[in-house]
């Protein structure tokens, strides 16, 4: 039998009792807590108000991280419930409008989730007037509060012009122009360029036109497709600008290089098998069962 002092709790003695007896040392560190808990109950439900008071005071604190630290890791299964519904509800709402999964990867997606949440219990959709109208206008207000506050990160750090080809489902070539700087990418704008990439010239004078927009001594690189018209503007563009570098982009390179590869005969023997099969695959897709 061993015999405990009351300091192993921070001075506190039960009432009617100056000690705490114990069968094992080894069950000391595992009970102490609940003793402790279980004692101090007591002794606030049978002591006097005074003592009470002290209670409160001087043990309290240590009460309530005991508690937190016993329940912090259970779920109730009724919020389980409730997050599942939710779930169904964002998916159904996809779904239905045909919307491309990766929607749900948006920085913008869980911000959404966290301002419904606080608005509570029926709180009403914005209506068709008024995404087009007020929240339309106050998006635009902020994207040029942000590009202006980038503005200033370019006069510190430089910046990269980026220029991305797309053609659209209506066969028109689009440039889209971004900004890349350490701190964030940058889309500026977006311009229909079926008639631009048809002239070295006139894509000359729309890639001048951005770095002016941009600040010409804030342009350290120029980086575009490596397509013949592009070559002939990025070096009169080198010619203008002495500041700034024309660049061709390294990854529409790299699919020039793999392209020609594939012209080789025994390599694109090799690619006509290998389409064959995945041609096989997707259409008996139970040979995958």
């Amino acid at each position: 039998m061993m015999v405990v002092q009351p300091d192993v709790n921070d001075g506190f003695k039960s009432p009617g009792s100056s000690d705490v007896v114990v069968q094992n040392e080894s069950l000391l560190s595992g009970r102490t807590k609940q003793r402790t808990y279980r004692s101090k109950k007591n002794a606030f439900e049978n002591g006097s108000a005074s003592n009470n008071v002290d209670l409160i005071g001087r043990d309290m604190d240590n009460l309530i991280p005991v508690a937190i630290s016993s329940v912090k890791n259970i779920v109730h299964p009724s919020f389980r419930d409730r997050e599942n519904t939710i779930h169904m509800a964002i998916g159904r709402f996809l779904f239905g409008i045909g919307a491309d999964f990766d929607a749900v990867n948006s920085v913008n997606f869980q911000p959404m989730i966290d301002a419904i949440a606080s608005g509570g219990f029926g709180v009403s959709a914005p209506t068709h007037d008024d995404l087009r109208g007020w929240i339309l206008k106050n998006c635009v207000e902020e994207m040029a509060k942000e590009i202006d506050e980038c503005k200033a990160m370019w006069k510190r750090t430089g910046c990269s012009i980026l220029v991305e080809e797309l053609n659209s489902d209506k066969g028109f070539k689009v440039l889209n122009f971004l900004v890349y700087c350490p701190e964030k990418v940058v889309f500026l704008k977006s311009v229909d360029a079926s008639e631009v990439l048809s002239s070295a010239d006139k894509l000359f004078e729309l890639l001048s036109e951005l770095v002016e927009e941009v600040g010409s001594t804030n342009v350290v690189q120029v980086i575009t497709k490596c397509d013949d018209y592009y070559v002939d503007a990025g070096k009169r563009l080198m010619l203008v600008y002495p500041s700034l570098y024309w660049v061709p982009c390294a990854a529409h390179c790299i699919d020039q290089m793999l392209e020609e590869f594939g012209k080789l005969g025994w390599i694109s023997e090799t690619i006509e098998q290998a389409q064959a099969i995945t041609r096989f695959v997707y259409n008996h897709s139970g040979v995958l069962i």
